[in-house]
């Protein structure tokens, strides 16, 4: 049994039928994919979710290769810059260094908001490789980011500014550790990155129409008891499969709700599963008319301190000559949006946007909103650490003659994102062979 069709589920599951053996795939949508979502239904057909396969996500370019998905090279989504709205001001980015609305104290203030906390993060000691932040050593970057950032010298409005629009819910809450950890993951893999041609959700829909076995799709888990010589996977409906062994990919932030019966696992993996947040992140996908920024000069993408706006770009879409925009909030900015109608948090979104950039008035329609952190099979887009938690409980060790076996992108050692989802999987695909 494989629990979940994203993409760690689906990559344990090819290899594992490679190896030959028989594989029952459930997922509680009714889609595969998990949080790899193409909106086919909105104009221009923009990406909810995973989007880059950076140079070194070999795993992901295989499974793109068996399944018969292609891929073309794409420009990294904030590679073109931004136009800057603070305190109220829209300034371009050339202004920045001596506009009113920049309150940065002594060189920060030549450093552009969107950029200051890789500012700070390079004057932090750089993790050698990918899988330094295991060590000892390491553990006392542990710590959340604003004591970091304090102990380098920021001033409060550095500190306000990195907030604003940090991927993490809040950064008192968010490990230095963590960030220093993604630097080195994407210092190893610099270069060009790719896509999926006609969209992400491409890539798992075709990885599960290569497999042999069940994909059984609105299917919820609410239980997994491993007992000896099987487990047991209990189903919302009611049913319960039994399997010599299963891989459960859940999320932490799902797992914690399903009975674990009499499951068996590290203290520091049942710490982990109880602990581990989730960034919550809601997007409003919009389209323009036309090309507003032609006439303004500024840079397509908007970077924001209004909590309504956050930072606005385009993400995987542009199909068809389209031209998609999302508003894209975390944190509290998202947690505040999604206490709102779809409707009236869009309608909301393009009047604090037409506010801010006046060249884009009557030029704008709201078409769907997609909340990760509402989302109740993923509770957030992707996971992070808190303060103090990486190290102690990001490394959980194996079990040994374990059959209830856990991936996702939050257990990968070495990558990230999508690659991540597949190192995972191989982990947990190579462990269950090994029990077979």
């Amino acid at each position: 049994m494989v629990v979940g069709a994203g993409i760690a589920g689906l990559y344990a599951a090819m290899m594992l039928e490679a190896e030959g053996l028989k594989v029952v795939v459930v997922e509680a949508r009714d889609r595969v994919g998990g949080r790899l979502l193409t909106l086919d239904d909105v104009p221009g057909r923009p990406e909810a979710g995973g989007l880059q396969i950076g140079q070194l996500y070999g795993r992901t370019m295989d499974a793109a290769m068996r399944a018969g998905v292609a891929l073309e090279a794409s420009a990294a989504p904030t590679s073109r810059g931004f136009a800057y709205h603070v305190g109220g001001a829209l300034v371009a980015a050339g202004a920045w260094t001596s506009a009113p609305a920049n309150r940065l104290a002594g060189d920060e203030r030549a450093v552009l908001p969107s950029h200051l906390l890789t500012h700070y993060l390079a004057r932090m000691p750089a993790l050698p490789d990918d899988e330094a932040w295991a060590t000892p050593d390491a553990a006392r970057h542990d710590i959340a980011l604003t004591r970091a950032l304090r102990n380098l010298g920021a001033s409060d409005e550095a500190i306000r500014l990195i907030g604003v629009n940090a991927n993490s819910n809040a950064i008192e809450r968010l490990s230095t550790l963590y960030l220093l950890r993604s630097a080195a993951v994407l210092r190893i893999g610099a270069g060009p990155t790719q896509v999926v041609i006609g969209g992400s959700a491409r890539l798992p829909e075709a990885m599960a129409r290569a497999l042999k076995g069940d994909v059984r799709l609105g299917s919820p888990v609410v239980s997994l008891d491993e007992t000896p010589g099987q487990v047991a996977v209990g189903l919302a409906d009611g049913s319960r499969i039994v399997a010599r062994q299963a891989i459960c990919t859940l999320p932490f932030g799902v797992l914690r709700d399903i009975d674990l019966g009499s499951a068996m696992l590290p203290l520091s993996l049942a710490r982990a599963i109880l602990l581990m947040p989730y960034t919550r992140i809601t997007q409003l996908h919009l389209t323009a008319s036309a090309p507003f920024w032609q006439d303004d000069g500024l840079p397509k993408y908007l970077w924001s301190d209004d909590r309504r706006l956050g930072r606005v770009f385009d993400y995987g879409g542009g199909r068809d000559g389209v031209h998609n925009l999302v508003v894209w909030l975390t944190g509290a900015s998202a947690e505040a949006v999604d206490t709102l109608p779809a409707e009236v948090a869009g309608a909301q979104a393009i009047a604090a946007y037409e506010s801010a950039r006046p060249a884009a008035r009557g030029g704008l329609r709201f078409h769907r909103r997609v909340s990760w952190g509402t989302d109740p099979f993923a509770r957030g887009a992707y996971h992070h650490w808190g303060p103090g938690e990486m190290s102690r409980y990001a490394a959980p060790p194996p079990v040994p003659g374990a059959r209830l076996h856990l991936a996702g992108e939050h257990l990968a050692r070495r990558a990230s994102g999508i690659e991540g989802a597949c190192e995972s999987g191989a982990d947990a695909a190579f462990a269950a062979i090994d029990r077979a």
